[in-house]
């Protein structure tokens, strides 16, 4: 017996709205931001509200995939403001790698 668990990619249908913002007149995001979140658009920068209606769009999909998950995100959110600590998460510690050329290395010159 096999599980699946829900893959978390953006289905094209939502990848190609958000493809589509920067193409669309600044009438029509204030129109789709009005219909996503509701109410006027709080600025009139273009990148801002490309941006949050992008991030509202996928919001809303993945809702569909995980209802729970953005509560899950949100409970743990809280949390993290609350007590400044991060409950069951994986910390990953990051080495830098050696460079590539080494200080003792030295150009020759032919001069």
């Amino acid at each position: 017996m096999s599980t699946q668990t829900p893959s978390f990619t953006t289905p094209p249908s939502v990848a190609a709205q958000i493809a589509r913002l920067p193409d669309m007149p600044m009438a029509e995001i204030r129109a789709l931001w009005q219909k996503l979140v509701g109410g006027d658009t709080p600025t009139h920068n273009r990148q801002f509200l490309e941006r949050r209606i992008a991030y509202r769009l996928q919001e809303l999909e993945f809702r569909k995939v995980d209802a729970n998950l953005l509560d899950r995100n949100q409970r743990r959110i809280e949390s993290l403001v609350e007590t400044g600590k991060v409950k069951n998460a994986t910390v990953i510690t990051v080495q830098p790698q050696a460079p590539c050329w080494s200080a003792n290395t030295k150009a020759s010159s032919t001069a």
